[in-house]
């Protein structure tokens, strides 16, 4: 595992539909985010030996018409211990799915860059040795 892990999710959903994300973690707040369609969020993970906490974060999903808005980027550290987690909720049309978008015993073995793409099943991890979006996860 490097030192920053890259996750990005690219909405998706359809055409004219954009996702709202929520994320925040037990300690943090990260706020609410508007993704248009084929738009992306993206996060950075510090992995700083000395951060001992847990990291969770939740996020949530809004579907609704779209607008462009900037990208959002930010960055946290991972827990040494092992239980990094980010778990977003995703909203759209009234629809409010969530997800673990990261979770350090889940990726950490598995991807340094997480690149998702958002769809209504749930979403999908990039596969870099097929390079497809081919992971695919169920929402919680």
């Amino acid at each position: 595992m490097r030192d920053v892990i890259h996750v990005k999710m690219t909405n998706d959903i359809g055409p004219d539909i954009q996702l709202t994300v929520h994320c925040k973690s037990k300690d943090d707040d990260l706020g609410t985010h508007v993704i248009p369609f084929k738009g992306d969020y993206e996060l950075e993970v510090n992995c700083l030996p000395s951060n001992f906490h847990t990291l969770f974060i939740f996020s949530y999903f809004v579907w609704l018409r779209a607008y462009n808005p900037p990208p959002y980027e930010f960055s946290f550290g991972t827990s040494i211990w092992g239980g990094t987690q980010f778990l977003n909720k995703f909203d759209w049309l009234a629809v409010f799915p969530y997800f673990d978008i990261y979770m350090q015993s889940r990726d950490s073995n598995e991807c340094d860059d997480c690149f998702y793409r958002i769809v209504l099943t749930g979403p999908c991890r990039f596969n870099p040795e097929y390079r497809a979006y081919n992971i695919c996860f169920l929402w919680n």
